[in-house]
């Protein structure tokens, strides 16, 4: 499922028709009528669901066979992700914005596995003029969950007010801090490349730019397998 995700996301627009694809061949996800509303996806086997929600930082299973317990089925945060970043790409932000800002009622971003959300949710409230609600999300990061996907969001939350020197700590720290892949549909090295990418075309400010093309050179070397780090992705100089 992932590799379906990261093939239809990388350097293209997604179809209309990812989302109802991924929902026709994923494991279902389910909110729980308890009292924490917990958000769990069917396990492969067994009973140990996988938690993800809405107050779950770290992934965790939970070893319950939940067929006596009312659930309903909710839409998986890879779903949303599809939605929105179809969204984003046609320039409909607040679209975009209203679907991850769903999403954050039921996943956990705090998550490494599903912080990939964040930079996605706070990119499209930033050009919504609707950044509110994603930055009382992020105001609930403590220090230790402050990683890659937190500072990619405060590097677009600065970077589009004009803070072009603070917005690019973030974008450093966030360098620093990139995890591996793993379990995410998107590879952070793409995902890096992407945020600082659209940092440039949204601003224009040349530091952005300057950043995606060193990063993306430095991936042809250590990746060369990869087409997305060639030229032509990143705009030209103007």
């Amino acid at each position: 499922m992932l590799y379906l995700v990261r093939a239809a996301v990388t350097d293209r627009i997604p179809s209309a028709e990812l989302p109802a694809r991924i929902e026709a061949i994923e494991r279902p996800v389910f909110q729980l009528d308890n009292p924490w509303h917990s958000v769990v996806r069917k396990p492969v086997s067994g009973t140990q669901y996988t938690s993800l929600g809405p107050n779950s930082t770290t992934e965790a299973t939970v070893p319950v066979p939940y067929d006596n317990v009312k659930r309903s089925r909710v839409k998986s945060e890879l779903v949303y992700f599809a939605e929105a970043y179809r969204a984003l790409r046609l320039g409909r932000f607040g679209d975009a914005r209203a679907l991850l800002e769903e999403a954050s009622a039921l996943y956990d971003m705090r998550n490494p596995f599903l912080g990939y959300l964040l930079p996605y949710y706070a990119f499209a409230a930033a050009r919504a003029n609707d950044t509110a609600a994603v930055e009382a999300l992020l105001a609930k990061f403590a220090p230790e969950q402050q990683r890659f996907d937190y500072h990619l969001a405060k590097a677009i939350l600065g970077g589009m007010t004009g803070k072009t020197n603070e917005s690019m700590q973030h974008v450093r720290l966030a360098l620093h801090r990139r995890p591996f892949t793993e379990k995410r549909p998107v590879a952070t090295e793409y995902q890096f490349a992407e945020v600082c990418e659209w940092l440039f075309e949204a601003t224009r400010q040349p530091v952005y730019r300057t950043t995606a093309l060193d990063w993306a050179k430095k991936n042809q070397v250590t990746q060369p397998w990869f087409a997305w780090s060639y030229a032509g992705w990143c705009p030209a100089p103007s």
